[in-house]
């Protein structure tokens, strides 16, 4: 009887427990979740009850379908809210009901950003130009264009679009009269610069900014570290922070951990581990991006127990893991030849909510599949990845699946993609981006299997944009030194209807150039220019190695050069300096200063 008065008195408490709050005491076997605990720890998890689908009457904040809706607000609600499609509409809005003068001018700058640089979707419906159209709209409307409006046009520019073109803007804004904060267009250049594998010119930018009488701001130097951190070497970021410290700008946790990250790269424990620890001494808290690194670098090692063990006090500490930091977890694994170990790290970090792995993630698993002999898995993965994110593949994934392809029959692929179940609009895309890989990214270019795939499936690739097959296709032939082949691609791409553009060209000017035909790289620039197009740091690059200022005793035609370089920083072309060395040279013997330096 007492049992009975004891159940009914537990089933009368669960029953009044709140539909929203059911407690529920786990004991687990083991850890499988981001914040699970040791295997000894009970833990209390709260399990919520779906509500159901609220059919309130409440304007959404970027609904414009109410047409008492004041579109200042809803505009302003959206650039808030970084929604790319709101915003266009509700600027459109703005623009019909002539009331575009009483937006503030952090609006417009907002306005810019969001279109330009916030959503990725977006720079397939021509971000940039959008950015640069409404930019034009403003001042026909007669609304004053402030230094912050002028920022977010340099970043949009630099960061979505072309480096050369962020600082040929940059240059014409600093010449108009914008005030005391022109110095944000300085910080737009330092973070364009330096996040564009340019640090060397962001920190010459430094430079220029204190001899103006600016002191550069904590966040200028984050930016240089961690530039140097990611295209330098850690003595470049080293001595930036060094600078730092000299300024008497204290550092924050961000500008260590690009520290540790630059140490990280390189594999070497010892020297991230130093500045890990300085993190502390500081009285800083070690955040996400500080714990990421160390795992970095013991990924790099190839040492799993301590990179897992790092992830571990991560956790314990309270620090919420990134995909970065499952990036790295996931490649220990797969050198480790430990796929099971990688994959349950790609699918931990997977479990949580509204959460996509990003391409990296997805690389790093691709990776561990191919080079573990389960290449099959990871072109499965990858058909998996084009699903979720459409058409667009980061070339860097592909790295391992383009590896795959070498050695193998062109017919390889299509056995691949029928495994892989990728779609019929994915394929062409996907194939182009595959030769961009085998041409420009694995470590030994295979212009010969990119060549392959173009023959067996160049009926099916009428893309002639900057990243098309066709482009590749001509890269590929300079490579092999076969202009006539180079020609023949760039033939089939205007045959498609679309012109050539600079990557073409460029292409085209490299056959010229390692064929040792300095008048046909020449003559190739001009038919550039003549197009209305504008060179970019690659051009000038190709244009000086068939000049052979790399060739050391060689007789070059300095006058020529000297020409040539001016043209590069009037264009306000600025060099990648790891890749473009012919072009350093040729600014370097010229004497003539790059852009940047004239800023």
């Amino acid at each position: 009887m007492s049992f009975l008065r004891s159940a009914q008195r537990g089933l009368l408490l669960i029953r009044a427990r709140p539909a929203f709050s059911v407690l529920a005491t786990i004991s687990e076997s083991r850890p499988h979740s981001l914040h699970a605990r040791p295997v000894t720890t009970s833990v209390r998890r709260v399990v919520r009850a779906r509500r159901p689908k609220e059919t309130s009457t409440v304007a959404q904040p970027t609904d414009l379908k109410n047409t008492e809706a004041n579109p200042v607000i809803v505009l302003q609600n959206a650039i808030a809210l970084q929604r790319t499609y709101a915003v266009v509409n509700a600027y459109e809005a703005c623009r019909e009901r002539g009331v575009l003068r009483e937006l503030q001018p952090q609006d417009f700058a907002g306005l810019i950003r969001t279109i330009g640089i916030h959503t990725t979707k977006f720079q397939r419906y021509r971000g940039v130009e959008k950015a640069y159209e409404i930019h034009t709209e403003l001042t026909k409307a007669g609304v004053a264009i402030t230094a912050e409006t002028e920022a977010a046009m340099v970043k949009v520019l630099g960061l979505k679009g072309d480096v050369s073109a962020a600082v040929r803007y940059a240059r014409t804004a600093l010449a108009a009269d914008l005030g005391e904060d022109v110095r944000k267009i300085y910080d737009a250049l330092v973070d364009v610069l330096a996040l564009r594998e340019r640090p060397e010119a962001a920190a010459r930018l430094l430079h220029r900014m204190t001899e103006k009488g600016m002191k550069p701001s904590p966040e200028n130097f984050a930016s240089v570290i961690r530039g140097q951190a990611h295209y330098g070497t850690p003595v470049e970021a080293v001595a930036t922070y060094e600078r730092m410290l000299a300024a008497e700008i204290p550092p924050t946790e961000r500008v260590i951990s690009c520290l540790i990250d630059a140490f990280a790269k390189r594999g070497r424990i010892s020297s991230a581990t130093k500045y890990f620890n300085e993190i502390e001494k500081r009285n800083l808290r070690k955040g996400t991006a500080a714990y990421t690194a160390m795992i970095r670098a013991h990924a790099v090692k190839g040492n799993v127990g301590d990179a897992v063990a790092f992830y571990r006090k991560m956790r314990e500490a309270g620090v919420e893991a990134s995909p970065e930091t499952y990036t790295y977890l996931i490649q220990v694994h797969g050198k480790a030849k430990d796929v099971a170990g990688a994959s349950k790290f790609f699918y931990k970090k997977e479990l949580v909510e509204n959460f996509t792995p990003t391409f990296a993630m997805y690389g790093a698993l691709i990776e561990a599949y191919t080079t573990n002999g389960q290449a099959d898995l990871g072109w499965r993965k990858l058909g998996e990845l084009l699903r979720r994110h459409a058409t667009y593949v980061s070339p860097n994934v592909l790295v391992p699946l383009a590896s795959d392809l070498v050695g193998n029959a062109p017919a390889y692929i299509c056995d691949m993609l029928k495994l892989a179940d990728i779609r019929a609009s994915a394929q062409p895309p996907l194939i182009a981006r595959l030769m961009e890989t085998l041409v420009h990214r694995v470590e030994h270019p295979q212009p010969a299997t990119a060549l392959a795939l173009y023959n067996l499936h160049g009926k099916d690739l009428p893309f002639a944009t900057s990243t098309g097959a066709h482009v590749f296709a001509i890269a590929a032939h300079a490579l092999n030194g076969d202009v006539a082949g180079a020609e023949k691609a760039l033939e089939a791409m205007q045959a498609t209807g679309h012109k050539p553009q600079t990557g073409a060209h460029t292409a085209l000017i490299n056959a010229f150039a390692i064929k040792g035909d300095q008048k046909g790289a020449l003559n190739v620039y001009d038919t550039l220019k003549e197009n209305g197009l504008k060179p970019d740091a690659a051009t000038f690059d190709a244009l000086f190695k068939g000049l052979g200022v790399l060739e050391e005793g060689n007789e070059v035609d300095k006058e020529l050069v000297t020409k040539l370089a001016r043209e590069a920083s009037e264009l306000g072309v600025v060099p990648v300096e790891a890749r473009h060395r012919a072009l350093v040279k040729a600014f370097e013997t010229s004497g003539v200063a790059q852009a940047v330096d004239e800023l």
